[in-house]
């Protein structure tokens, strides 16, 4: 399987696992070239209950992989059009043990030391 498809894969769990937990969850149409991120740094928002989060997703066999200096700088500039009930978080699958791991971000300026 392509890295490209278990991208679309791993996101595709994302949305089904917070539209159980009743998440309302946008995602864009996946292309194989060219920018297909939100503001180049988010794959999906959700919304519950006046609360939107924003997900980068990504699939791991162990350690989460790094964010790129391009994925950093945009998610930077979108934080600066935030508000109180938003969230920001670099999600992890891991496609050995099945387990989600979840890392709020709580300033993405600070956000290459996760």
């Amino acid at each position: 399987m392509s890295s490209w498809s278990k991208g679309s894969k791993v996101e595709k769990l994302r949305r089904e696992q917070l539209e159980h937990e009743g998440w309302l969850v946008q995602t864009w149409p996946k292309i194989k070239f060219g920018e297909q991120d939100l503001f180049g740094a988010f794959d999906l928002i959700a919304k519950k209950l006046g609360v939107t989060r924003y997900e980068q997703v990504k699939s791991t066999k162990g350690r989460m992989p790094g964010m790129t200096v391009e994925t950093i700088k945009n998610m930077q500039e979108a934080w600066k059009h935030s508000c109180d009930h938003d969230e920001f978080y670099w999600v992890g699958y891991n496609t050995t043990t099945k387990e989600w791991k979840l890392r709020r971000i709580l300033d993405p300026y600070v956000v290459g030391k996760l």
